[in-house]
């Protein structure tokens, strides 16, 4: 998709709370199968995602930035399909009740597989400065990053007037934080990694299902899955017909 510098569109009043940056903690031990899964992935042990490009260079392979190792030739089915399983479980149990106490909902829309990025010791930038309103994303979604590996320094997101002074600030932190943001506004980008450590990290985006607002490249059952309340708890609806996996990554 074609980034276009599109200035973003204003976010309804009812999804105020939502704009500023947080960060939301959870328990390690009960979403270690986020960190196993991608360990799978990309064929390491979860504690050496952090010394990612050591094992690559010993495995013959060079270092590279690696956008989205979850779909094409590098893809592992199973690894992606314990991925997904343990990201609905996040997504279940921390992401659909913290935007439930901001817009009062029984349901919301989110990203349906994580991006997995991999920034690697490395003399340039992993992609480009932008912000999500150039890719037509929907004003009332909001962006979260979690990171699996230390994250620190240039070797992580950095995210413009996050504090409202204009200045970049990095997203710092290791596995047991998501960084919640508005990325539909605010400029987001990597710099050179000239940090000795790679890092490893997922990021998705979400809706509150009173404001999801279903779009030609952004629709249910393509980009987006839905989670709905029920009597124990939130679940992860597929719509009739639909897999675990979708598009390229059933293939």
């Amino acid at each position: 998709m074609r980034l276009l510098d599109v200035p973003p569109a204003p976010a309804l009043p009812s999804m105020a709370s939502l704009r500023p940056w947080a960060t939301l903690n959870f328990d390690p031990v009960e979403h270690e199968a986020l960190r196993l899964s991608v360990a799978r992935q990309l064929r390491c042990a979860p504690d050496a995602l952090g010394r990612f490009h050591e094992l690559e260079l010993a495995r013959g392979d060079a270092p590279k930035k690696k956008r989205r190792r979850t779909t094409g030739k590098n893809a592992d089915p199973d690894a992606l399909r314990a991925l997904v399983v343990a990201y609905h479980s996040l997504v279940t149990r921390l992401i659909a009740p913290h935007l439930a106490t901001h817009v009062p909902c029984d349901e919301i829309f989110f990203q349906a597989s994580p991006a997995l990025r991999v920034h690697v010791p490395s003399a340039h930038a992993a992609g480009n400065r932008h912000r999500d309103s150039g890719y037509g994303h929907q004003a009332s979604q909001v962006n979260f990053w979690l990171p699996l590996a230390p994250a620190f320094g240039t070797n992580t997101l950095h995210v413009e007037n996050l504090r409202g002074d204009g200045r970049a600030v990095p997203l710092e932190g290791d596995f047991g934080v998501v960084h919640r943001f508005w990325g539909h506004a605010l400029y987001h980008h990597t710099l050179p990694n000239d940090t000795p450590a790679t890092r490893v990290s997922l990021d998705f985006r979400a809706v509150p299902g009173p404001l999801f607002e279903a779009q030609a490249a952004f629709f249910e059952g393509g980009y987006y899955a839905r989670a709905r309340r029920a009597a124990d708890g939130w679940a992860v609806v597929l719509p009739e017909g639909h897999t675990l996996l979708r598009g390229n990554q059933a293939g």
